[in-house]
């Protein structure tokens, strides 16, 4: 039921939305919004859970939407109108995809295809410590000493070269699968970050990040 009196175009939204009611969703993300803009306008709450993704209801109990709900009608007629906007524009799909155990790959639906959008040039991003240690393993693991050397600090960077780093994965090939072999069992593990600094414990022993910049370096592993 209704709790408000409802204006004129509520109501006859409210006929329209009827039909909708029992639908957990649109054949287009317009539909959808269409259907959750009336749901806003009638305060039908039971509608707006409907349109929710089963992953949604699973992670969400119906206390905490329902708090959320009310939350959204105190400023609903500004939301409507930002949904109306919403439903006049063209829609973006996007999917992600998991391809190993710490990467995603996003795609967007593109002129009619799936193309990448992100996620392959991010393979060895070095945004945050666990992005580097990340970017650490995969530089290893391929031998890429390009990606080593930029994992470097600036000021033991000056001192050492490609063909240095060539030679230190020859020479250390063995003590470097251990390691990171133990990284990899640890590569969720928190990482303590503090003033520029951080540091992942792992096993007996530590690897010490620093931030140079927008990007964190591998200072001592």
């Amino acid at each position: 039921m209704i709790k408000k009196q409802i204006s004129q175009f509520s109501f006859f939204a409210f006929i329209a939305f009827s039909s909708f009611s029992c639908v957990r969703g649109g054949s287009t993300p317009q539909d959808s919004l269409r259907v959750y803009q009336t749901a806003l306008d009638t305060g039908d709450q039971e509608a707006a859970w409907n349109l929710m993704s089963p992953a949604y209801q699973a992670r969400t109990s119906n206390e905490r939407f329902e708090l959320e709900f009310d939350r959204r009608m105190e400023d609903r007629d500004a939301l409507i109108n930002e949904l109306h906007s919403a439903v006049s524009s063209d829609a973006s799909l996007n999917a992600s995809l998991s391809f190993s155990r710490h990467e995603t790959i996003t795609l967007g639906f593109i002129d009619g295809q799936w193309q990448i959008t992100s996620g392959v040039a991010n393979f060895y991003d070095r945004s945050t410590p666990q992005l580097a240690l990340i970017a650490f393993i995969n530089a290893i693991e391929n031998s890429n000493t390009e990606e080593l050397l930029l994992l470097v600090p600036s000021e033991y960077r000056i001192q050492m070269d490609l063909d240095d780093l060539d030679r230190w994965l020859i020479d250390e090939a063995d003590a470097l699968n251990e390691t990171i072999t133990l990284l990899r069992a640890n590569a969720d593990a928190p990482i303590t970050e503090a003033n520029g600094t951080a540091i992942l414990r792992y096993g007996n022993q530590e690897m010490r990040f620093i931030q140079e910049g927008l990007d964190w370096k591998i200072e001592d592993f």
